[in-house]
């Protein structure tokens, strides 16, 4: 509804203190919807790929109305009914439609209108705005009617935002809504139940009209709040505006090109390393010292900086107060990989732990990077810190230079973790050996084939790679004794993997698996009925017995 039905709404409040409360807030609230309006939601029905070629006769089918412009305009042969045309005058691209071919065209939209308040122009208010847009196409009218109806409304004070809303359920009940904070209808979406927000309409951005906030904040209150930095929060610009009156130096974070802090803390809800209620740069930023030479640090990575590579700024001067942010890499492409991998900020503060600054780390891995064309940063961090995890776990001494700074980091990363591998396996062949002997009862042998437990992890591997089953990953579950591999040779080829048997602890077979995990021949299933009879059975006999 608009500002005078809300009025007329209001002021059949019984609550005498509650409706002058609204009433005095609707006098700040501007009324009406003037040409500027209309303009803005006709450009976003008609620009940007939406428009409307419209041929109202049927004789002269190379004959339009341009909808966006308005102007009668020639179109190329041959285009039919729907085929995509651009405007040779306005050059809005859209679709060609014949009038006798359609009734009607309706679309609907929202945008956030900005303007001075009402009787005190220092400060300013937001309308949410609905409105409805129909086109006469059967009539051959190229002319649209737009209806308008405001959904919510915002005021903007130095003390804080005022958000409130009014709704009439014809027939039900009237809700009076005052919001604890500022946001907008459609803050996350650019199309939502049939809604246009925007496809990059010329001065708009996701359902905010540009044009009216940077009017409507001069001389005001949010005079200073660089809202041209912050155009990338798109329908989140409200929130942007309650927090930058909530805390005033938000201009001087925005200056020195720290607008990523900001976006995370208002879009992601992440607070990060930052102290908000802080008066100064270095208070806020939680850093003990900003000469020229940092603060130009931070302006060369402007827009760059977030949460985690504060922490890494903060982090380096907090461990070695004598030394500057300054050491610190400025490669935007690096700080932006930080800023969207959590991971590399932990893998940086474990490669700290054994004694390397955060300079080291990257001249390192700079090396690293020029020495074998197919590692980035992000990569090389990562094989870097988990080599160094896993000398740890080897008992390599780090001290040994050669040993913490490899020549060939991701040959030294495979090559130890593969001695780990391999030093694993001999511990689960340790103890597969230990109970190897009492799983003898296992082996049976009749006619053409026979049947072992198996004898280590190697020999696990290799069966499931032979014969394309995952055996493999049973080691473990067989080292402890959860369960038991039974392999089935061929008496003619006893080394060739032929079928896998899996037998539980209770001595019931609980899968056979021949190649690619199918069914084994029928002679082979015979040999398993007959084992299961003369093994399997008198071993849970025994068990019982027992």
């Amino acid at each position: 509804m608009d500002k005078k039905h809300a009025e007329a709404i209001i002021k059949g409040l019984t609550d005498k203190e509650k409706r002058r409360d609204w009433l005095q807030f609707l006098r700040y609230i501007p009324q009406g919807y003037d040409q500027n309006i209309e303009d803005i939601a006709h450009d976003f029905c008609f620009k940007k790929g939406f428009n409307v070629l419209l041929v109202t006769d049927r004789q002269r089918r190379n004959e339009a109305v341009c909808v966006a412009c308005g102007h009668m305009v020639e179109l190329p042969e041959g285009v039919k009914h729907k085929d995509a045309c651009k405007c040779p005058v306005c050059g809005c691209a859209g679709e060609v439609v014949h009038a006798w071919r359609r009734q009607g065209m309706e679309r609907r939209g929202f945008f956030l209108y900005f303007q001075k308040a009402d009787y005190d122009k220092t400060l300013v208010t937001c309308r949410g705005i609905y409105f409805n847009m129909y086109l006469a196409v059967g009539q051959g009218d190229p002319a649209p009617c737009y209806a308008f109806e405001d959904h919510s409304y915002m005021l903007f004070t130095p003390n804080g935002v005022d958000h409130r809303s009014v709704h009439d359920y014809i027939g039900y009940s009237i809700s009076y809504n005052k919001h604890k904070s500022a946001f907008t209808r459609f803050s996350n979406y650019w199309n939502a139940g049939g809604y246009f927000m925007s496809r990059g309409v010329p001065e708009m951005n996701l359902g905010i009209a540009l044009g009216s906030l940077f009017d409507s904040i001069k001389g005001t209150c949010l005079e200073h709040c660089q809202a041209d930095y912050m155009i990338e929060l798109d329908g989140d610009i409200v929130k942007y505006l309650e927090f930058y009156l909530k805390h005033p130096k938000t201009e001087l974070i925005v200056k020195n090109g720290l607008s990523r802090l900001i976006v995370d803390k208002i879009v992601e809800k992440k607070s990060g390393p930052v102290n908000w209620r802080a008066k100064t740069m270095t208070g806020f930023l939680r850093l003990p010292h900003l000469g020229r030479k940092e603060k130009q640090y931070l302006k060369g990575l402007a827009g760059c900086i977030g949460g985690n590579w504060l922490s890494v700024m903060q982090d380096y001067v907090t461990g070695h107060p004598e030394r500057s942010i300054t050491d610190l890499p400025s490669d935007h492409s690096l700080i932006n990989e930080f800023e969207i991998r959590d991971d590399l900020l932990d893998r940086l503060r474990a490669i700290n732990g054994y004694g390397i600054t955060t300079p080291k780390v990257f001249k390192y891995l700079g090396s690293c990077i020029m020495s074998s064309r197919r590692l980035n940063m992000s990569d090389a961090l990562t094989y870097w810190s988990d080599y160094l995890y896993s000398a740890v776990e080897r008992e390599l001494d780090l001290r040994d230079t050669a040993i913490m700074y490899p020549n060939n980091l991701r040959r030294a990363h495979d090559n130890l973790v593969s001695q780990l591998k391999l030093r694993a396996n001999a511990l689960l062949n340790k103890k597969i050996a230990e109970t190897l002997e009492n799983r003898e009862k296992l082996s049976y042998q009749s006619g053409k084939y026979f049947c072992r437990p198996a004898k280590d992890t190697e020999e696990l591997i290799a069966e499931g790679s032979a014969l394309h089953h995952c055996v493999g990953t049973y080691a473990e579950k067989y080292a402890a004794g959860k369960t038991n591999i039974v392999l089935v040779r061929a008496m003619e080829a006893p080394d060739a993997p032929l079928v896998t048997m899996e037998i539980s602890p209770e001595n019931e077979v609980i899968q056979v698996r021949a190649d690619r995990n199918r069914t084994p021949k029928p002679e082979i299933l015979a040999f398993v009925e007959e084992y299961k009879a003369k093994v399997l059975a008198n071993l849970r006999k025994g068990r019982k017995a027992a």
